[in-house]
């Protein structure tokens, strides 16, 4: 977010809201003038059009970096990176489930593993 944006959105987090309007109900309620701590109409309206502008330079900045992390997941060092650690991953996962399960249920475990990548590779294939 840029700077302004970030203040905006701090200004509008500060602002509380729930009080004032209940400030301004209660005064209301008791015929009394509202206060001069409740918000002007002129605030009022500022404060939305800074809660629409914060929102809209903070979607936009989400897009970005979405559209930042598509060219991260797909470029060949990530894919590289993650073929290389796959093998170091599976067997640390394997270490770990040996030491709470026994050897008969890691067994069984490996072999669906390995009939679902096959079953994927196979599909990928045709």
């Amino acid at each position: 977010m840029s700077e302004a944006a970030r203040s905006d959105a701090e200004a509008f987090m500060a602002y509380d809201m729930p009080s004032v309007w209940r400030e301004i109900l209660d005064t209301v309620s008791e015929g009394k003038d509202i206060c001069d701590s409740a918000p002007s109409e002129d605030e009022f309206w500022e404060y939305c059009d800074t809660a629409e502008l914060t929102y809209r330079q903070a979607s936009r900045r989400i897009g970005e970096i979405s559209r930042g992390l598509q060219g991260v997941y797909s470029s060949k060092r990530y894919r590289l990176g993650n073929i290389l650690l796959y093998l170091p991953s599976k067997m640390k996962d394997a270490a770990v489930y040996l030491r709470k399960q026994d050897l008969r249920h890691a067994a069984q475990l490996a072999l669906n593993r390995a009939k679902i990548l096959y079953e994927k590779f196979i599909d990928k294939i045709r």
